[in-house]
């Protein structure tokens, strides 16, 4: 009978200590680990650490999606969101590569495959599909410091902390939609964040100094719990599994546990981990299986379709785009829109949407642009560039690009589009010519050269000739 007793303390009686392996993922700016835990998790002799990626310039967030067993990490500074198949040998592939300054926050929705975001110096909050297509902002005003975000697709929620002057805790629809502070009072520094899926709680850290501690409330913000309110240095990211929570702590460079219902049974997973950042239970416990109405024919959406509260969805467009009025068919594109040069890319910002949000053109090796021209007949965007000594065109979506003009220049600092006779004008400083070419480059000829010094900037009017 004794026997029988110590055999279910063993199994039943130690919140897991002995029982289920564990695999946690965390990152350490230049490496991503997973600890896998084997046997008495309080001892650090029962680990085996794996390299998934390595070499790696600065990552911070990391999430992952357990059925494709892919990896996502965020660099905050290369500015990019990127991936990697755990499986063996496999490449680091590019996400988002533009129009990021600092995204300190990810989150997977596992179940309709997409990204989500936050980026603390543009102040946006934005979601995206897994292979890096029709990318849409969410949220663009009131954020000051969005850091942490967590997704929970069984109830449609998102979550995410703000450092910023009214440090909170926000919740919203995954469809951007019923945002509302859940969070507000005694929070200064909301760090990690957390769902328990099966115990539908939302758990978070606080790292500043004076509010240093664990906590955890309902989904709302209500039946508020503090789990540890001392003895937390600066606690950084958190998870859950099972029944513990873990988290990571910048000052002890360490990985903690404690139990998610009371805070005791707190003890030390590993320690001496430098540079240590993100952590998340890489286990199919975090990820389970939800119905969804996005299921079937991507819910009606010929783009995004994005999970809500309720067990419903939301039709979303591409930023800058317009969801036209059956609420499922986004527009072909922006259709009224600024352009604009900086010197190593070009920005879109749509008149379309109220959000403005400036959208990074996908088109690379831009050395010194400076002036553009848009044809509106077969939407090209033209560009100069004065290192490369070309001007050249392509699509809005990046598609198309070609070099129209590249011998004979050296210094176009004026292009004009022509979008009635289809040809295209510029100006040369380094040749002191204006010249004139179908749009394509073809039947190019020099229009004037005599009696010119630096001509610079150049504009038509085809209505009147």
């Amino acid at each position: 009978m004794k026997l029988f007793a110590l055999i279910v303390l063993l199994l039943f009686g130690l919140n897991g200590i002995l029982v289920e392996p564990l695999r946690l993922l965390y990152s350490e700016r230049r490496n991503i680990r997973l600890l896998h835990v084997d046997g008495d998790r309080r001892s650090q002799n029962n680990f085996t650490t794996t390299v998934l990626a390595k070499n790696l310039e600065d990552a911070i967030a990391v999430a992952f999606h357990y059925q494709d067993q892919i990896l996502f990490w965020t660099d905050v500074s290369l500015g990019k969101i990127l991936r990697k198949s755990i499986k063996k040998d496999s490449k680091v592939e590019i996400v988002v590569s533009v129009g990021l300054k600092r995204p300190e926050g990810i989150a997977i929705d596992w179940v309709t495959k997409k990204i989500y975001w936050t980026d603390s110096h543009l102040k946006l909050i934005e979601v995206v599909n897994l292979d890096g297509t029709q990318r849409s902002v969410l949220f663009w005003n009131n954020l000051d410091q969005p850091r942490a975000i967590v997704v929970d697709p069984s109830h449609g929620y998102m979550f995410w902390s703000d450092w910023g002057e009214k440090p909170r805790i926000v919740r919203a629809s995954m469809d951007g939609t019923g945002r509302r502070n859940v969070i507000t009072t005694d929070v200064k520094w909301p760090n990690g964040l957390a769902v328990d899926y099966k115990d539908p709680r939302l758990f978070w850290l606080d790292a500043h100094k004076d509010y240093s501690r664990l906590e955890s409330s309902n989904l709302d913000g209500k039946n508020r719990k503090k789990l540890i309110s001392s003895s937390l240095p600066h606690p950084f990211s958190i998870t859950i599994y099972g029944d513990r929570v873990f988290w990571t702590d910048w000052e002890r460079l360490s990985i903690e546990s404690c139990n998610k219902k009371t805070g005791h049974e707190k003890w030390l997973v590993k320690d001496k981990i430098k540079d240590l950042m993100d952590l998340q239970a890489f286990e199919s416990e975090r990820q389970p299986d939800v119905k969804n109405s996005c299921a079937i024919g991507n819910g009606g959406c010929s783009d995004l379709c994005l999970l809500a509260a309720g067990g419903n969805h939301t039709c979303a467009c591409p930023t800058g785009i317009v969801l036209l009025d059956d609420s499922k068919t986004c527009e072909d594109g922006p259709q009224n829109f600024v352009l604009v040069a900086r010197r190593t890319e070009l920005r879109l910002i749509s008149l379309d949407t109220l959000d403005h949000t400036a959208i990074v053109l996908p088109i690379r090796d831009m050395r010194h642009v400076v002036v553009i021209e848009y044809d509106p007949v077969e939407r090209f965007v033209y560009w100069t560039d004065q290192d490369l000594h070309l001007i050249k065109r392509a699509k809005l979506d990046g598609s198309e690009e070609q070099i129209v003009v590249q011998a004979e220049v050296k210094y176009p600092e004026g292009i004009a589009v022509d979008w009635i006779g289809r040809n295209l004008y510029w100006s040369d400083t380094g040749t002191d010519r204006i010249e004139v070419s179908r749009l394509n480059g073809t039947s190019r000829r020099v229009l004037v050269s005599e009696n010119l010094d630096e001509p610079r900037a150049i504009a038509v009017d085809p209505g009147e000739g």
